[in-house]
């Protein structure tokens, strides 16, 4: 089969031998993306189509020989379009120490974001009103909000109008809780100010959050 010229598709197999489980996946790339940039998308679309499941992290990748992909090699290099390719989480990847390397501050806030979006996305999925202290989730969920990424703040809209009642602005009327109600409004103007313009979903979610706080003496 012929590569496009802007992208190639091939199985990605995620494999653990903890769990004997095995997730195949059909990932559409440059090839001239470096392997370190497929790592990035494979946890990406990993969290993106199973929300429910732990965070992913990518340890190396094989080819269907078996043999380990350097991380500065490209795509194009080692595949054409339908080519299958193997997956080794991390905690068995630190299996082989001889091909181990450091990972740099990039790769770190890259795999720090994907988690955010993960446990952001499984909170949003579940009863988190039944969450009884709701200053602390609250002091939790709303630094997160700072991000731009549309996904999470879709899904922290979600979480606060779950959880945002008056007996919620009763509590952040409270002195103790000046801090929290002022992290609220950062939050918003955040959105307001970059991201309500581009998604309509986030939009009506921040203006029913808003109809909430205004009930608030101190907002």
């Amino acid at each position: 089969p012929e590569i496009r010229p802007s992208d190639c598709s091939w199985i990605s197999e995620e494999t653990s031998r903890q769990e004997r489980l095995t997730n195949k996946l059909v990932i559409l790339v440059s090839p001239a993306m470096s392997i370190k940039q497929l790592k990035q998308k494979i946890e990406m679309e990993f969290a993106e189509i199973f929300p429910r499941e732990e965070p992913y992290f990518v340890g190396k990748i094989d080819d269907a020989s078996g043999y380990t992909l350097p991380a500065s090699s490209l795509v194009g290099d080692h595949f054409k379009q339908g080519d299958s390719i193997i997956v080794w989480p991390r905690a068995d990847y630190e299996d082989f120490p001889h091909t181990y390397q450091k990972e740099n501050a990039d790769d770190l806030v890259h795999t720090l974001k994907n988690v955010h979006y993960s446990m952001i996305s499984k909170l949003s999925d579940s009863y988190i009103q039944e969450y009884t202290d709701k200053a602390e989730l609250l002091s939790t969920i709303l630094p997160l909000g700072l991000t731009e990424d549309v996904p999470t703040i879709q899904n922290i809209c979600v979480i606060l109008n779950k959880v945002i009642t008056r007996d919620v602005v009763a509590l952040l009327d409270d002195e103790s809780n000046s801090s929290l109600l002022e992290l609220a409004v950062l939050v918003m103007q955040h959105w307001i100010n970059k991201i309500i313009d581009e998604d309509k979903f986030i939009l009506n979610n921040t203006l029913m959050v808003l109809e909430m706080f205004i009930k608030s003496w101190s907002f």
